[in-house]
């Protein structure tokens, strides 16, 4: 006991003790009550970022797998051009084959006929032909050249005068 009181006798509090001990005892609830919304909030906005970043995890997700199918096409269809270029190149080279066979039996066949015709005009020539080399004739001077007998001197077979006009003794000389 302390020296002012008495031996037997509580103190006694005031109205205002209990009233503080209340309002303390509110004011705690109240924060506590204030820190739970508080917390809750957070926790549903972390919620809410967290659906967020699965969403948007998942829509990359989505794209990623685009992107490679995408690019599985693309790796298709360069393995498909890559087999065409070689089926051009193939076919090319076999074009220049059968030209250049072309080319060659052309010219085969133009000296075929080269020798054909020498051997046509030696026979005219020599006389052991069917004709006779006094009885060439020539219309005009487009048939001496297409014989490639222009110019032709008067000591040739087939001169005629009618050909020579500037009667010179050469008949189809350029510019007649």
């Amino acid at each position: 006991m302390g020296p002012g009181q008495r031996p037997g006798k509580t103190q006694r509090r005031g109205p205002g003790a209990g009233l503080m001990v209340a309002i303390g005892i509110a004011g705690l609830a109240l924060g506590v009550i204030i820190g739970v919304i508080v917390t809750a909030g957070q926790q549903a906005d972390a919620n809410q970022a967290i659906s967020d970043a699965q969403n948007i995890q998942a829509g990359i997700d989505e794209q990623r797998a685009e992107i490679e199918a995408d690019r599985a096409q693309v790796d298709k269809q360069r393995d498909e051009v890559a087999k065409r270029e070689q089926a051009l190149g193939d076919r090319e080279a076999q074009v220049k084959e059968q030209e250049a066979a072309l080319k060659q039996q052309q010219e085969q066949q133009q000296q075929q006929e080269q020798q054909q015709q020498q051997e046509e005009q030696e026979q005219e020539n020599d006389g052991n032909g069917n004709g006779n080399p006094g009885t060439v004739f020539y219309w005009n001077c487009d048939a001496v050249r297409a014989a490639g007998a222009a110019p032709l001197p008067n000591t040739e077979p087939g001169y005629l005068p009618h050909l020579d006009r500037n009667n010179n003794g050469i008949a189809c000389e350029d510019g007649e």
